[in-house]
């Protein structure tokens, strides 16, 4: 398969000669305060678009995954673009190149029960696709709508769709400790300076105000939100422990503690359970489908208990529990069940609208709370059935991981899907979405260093190195043809 798109020389030229014209037009119709934002637009998008072009294809994935992390939804909201994020149009060149370059051998998939089992997981993933399409249209709230059910399509249904996933799986597991390692030391220093020293400016710049740094300072790194942060550390926390168990190098345990300090500093309850939520499932899953190394795991399961036991009882997180925000914010989630259960009743159990669980509950929610669960977001938004589906494709994509011994596929989905629940974090931002896509991409993949079950344990010699030469054994001094005299 090539590796870049064919002709690249036309297309970057043909792909130039539109941007311009696109500018120039978007310069001259717009007039007026916004004429230079709309030119500056279109100068990105130009130059994101090339670059995406001259990109590997396989190192696309890779790069939205950078954008959604360094690019807060803040910033890129849906102003910006009533359906595409940075991160997803990234993935929709990514599928375009992907469909152009395709060959044979992006249909080979693996064999007997994993064939089944990932017919059954992108067969429930379209099926959600396609059940949340009537809804769209009945929805109070369409822009948003269109724009998750886009992003939901770009970013779990066509990478299963697509077929051959390694090389993109690959580079995806490379790229996630370091990524979220640097991000978790930048939370660390924004915590001891109380102060985010990039992103506070420009978010002053933009008129936009500091979220949630009330009696605690809760770092928000890069990510725009303390609990989208706490969210992200402990996705990448889930994953970097699956990964010290797979490979037994310390820098993968050395970017788990990394990224357990910064779920510390955002100071996020939910964060904290999903942590342990993901470190105990991968643990526990190791102990029981390989007996070597138990004593080792289970001391560093103790370990991390003990580390979680003294994280919660710091002061930040005691403040934060007794505080009248934190305290408010407790007794509210107290109520979200029973609203959640009224207005999807309402609908019949059939959903109203994805994206739109907070103007959907809005006649049952008489204290206006904002509904601060995932998973009853998609019970407003697409109903029972779709919940239902949602969490099938999270089910089936971390038996998916564990049937490969993929332990950091599997950590990385128990602490994104844990942590999910304690906020509302799918309903309203669509990159979290986009990373549940990249998050079902690497569980996907084999860890490369485990062969496929039922394979030799013993590696193949590569081929061309020469075979080692036995010599005879030396015939002892004074032996002759007669034998030892």
């Amino acid at each position: 398969m090539p590796r870049l798109l064919p002709a690249p020389a036309g297309l970057l030229a043909a792909a130039l000669g539109c941007g311009l014209v696109a500018v120039l037009v978007l310069g001259t119709l717009s007039g007026g305060a916004d004429a230079a934002r709309y030119l500056l637009l279109g100068v990105v998008a130009l130059l994101a678009l090339v670059g995406c072009l001259a990109v590997p294809v396989e190192h696309l994935p890779t790069v939205a995954l950078v954008l959604l992390v360094l690019v807060p939804d803040r910033i890129a909201d849906y102003s910006s673009s009533p359906v595409l994020t940075p991160a997803t149009a990234v993935l929709a060149v990514w599928t375009v190149r992907r469909l152009l370059t395709r060959s044979t051998t992006d249909a080979e998939q693996p064999v007997g029960g994993e064939h089944r089992l990932r017919h059954v997981l992108t067969g429930s993933a379209v099926l959600l696709l396609v059940g949340m399409v009537p809804l769209v249209l009945v929805s109070p709230s369409k822009r948003f709508s269109i724009g998750w059910v886009a992003t939901f399509a770009l970013a779990v249904v066509v990478p299963l769709l697509v077929g051959d996933l390694e090389r993109e799986g690959r580079r995806l597991r490379q790229a996630l400790p370091w990524v979220g390692s640097v991000v978790a030391g930048y939370a660390i220093v924004e915590y001891l300076l109380e102060q985010n020293l990039v992103y506070g400016p420009l978010y002053d710049a933009l008129g936009l105000d500091e979220l949630q740094h009330w009696s605690v300072y809760r770092s928000d790194a890069t990510l725009g939100h303390p609990l989208v942060a706490g969210l992200f550390f402990a996705t990448v926390l889930g994953f970097c422990t699956g990964r010290w168990l797979e490979s037994h190098r310390s820098r993968f345990a050395a970017a788990a503690v990394l990224n357990g300090l910064g779920i510390v500093t955002t100071v996020s309850r939910g964060s904290y359970i999903a942590a342990a939520a993901a470190v105990s499932v991968v643990l526990l899953t190791a102990l029981c489908v390989e007996r070597q190394h138990r004593a080792r795991r289970l001391l560093v399961l103790a370990v991390f208990a003990v580390g979680g036991v003294l994280a919660a009882n710091s002061d930040a997180f005691v403040e934060r529990g007794l505080s009248a925000e934190g305290l408010s914010s407790l007794n509210s989630r107290s109520s979200l069940p029973q609203i959640a259960v009224d207005t999807a009743r309402a609908y019949h159990w059939l959903g109203g609208g994805p994206a739109s669980s907070l103007p959907l509950a809005e006649p049952y929610n008489f204290q206006h709370l904002p509904i601060e669960n995932s998973y009853l977001q998609l019970l407003i938004g697409i109903g029972l059935w779709g919940l239902a589906l949602f969490v099938l494709v999270l089910v089936l994509a971390a038996v998916r991981a564990v049937r490969g011994r993929s332990f950091s596929g599997l950590g990385a989905l128990v602490g994104y899907a844990t942590a999910a629940g304690g906020f509302a974090a799918l309903d309203s931002r669509r990159d979290l979405v986009v990373l549940l896509g990249l998050l079902v991409v690497i569980a996907l993949r084999r860890p490369d260093e485990r062969p496929a079950p039922g394979a030799d344990e013993e590696l193949p010699r590569p081929a061309g190195r020469p075979q080692p030469v036995r010599r005879p054994a030396a015939v002892p001094v004074g032996a002759g043809r007669g034998g030892a005299r």
